[in-house]
């Protein structure tokens, strides 16, 4: 059984979030990143099952390099593979929208 999670990388639980000062990005210097609590959920699924059935386990995330912080984190985990798609955002437009940009870009930038 060979297993994919696709993760999201998130602000902190309890992270004080603010805004650049033209208002259009959030300030992420001096804030923490994690895993969404419910994919964190999914990681933890994925590494049950490859244990009870065999097979590989792969999480995925969409996001800026410093993302490989949490990929590493679901290594560390179980997961046997993790892969980045490398981006910071701003091709997905001010709607946030990424419907017809997934085939095939942006290409993966890093595989751990």
């Amino acid at each position: 059984m060979n297993i994919l999670v696709c993760v999201k990388r998130v602000p902190a639980t309890g992270a004080k979030i603010v805004l650049t000062e033209d208002e259009q990005e959030i300030e992420t210097r001096h804030l923490g990143f994690t895993i969404s609590p419910h994919e964190e959920c999914a990681v933890e699924e994925a590494i049950r099952l490859k244990e009870a059935h065999g097979g590989t386990a792969t999480v995925l995330t969409l996001g800026p390099e410093p993302a490989t912080e949490q990929l590493r984190f679901a290594i560390a985990q179980g997961i046997d593979r993790a892969i980045l798609l490398e981006t910071d955002g701003r091709d997905w437009g001010a709607a946030g929208h990424g419907s017809g940009h997934c085939r095939g870009y942006p290409r993966p930038a890093a595989a751990l």
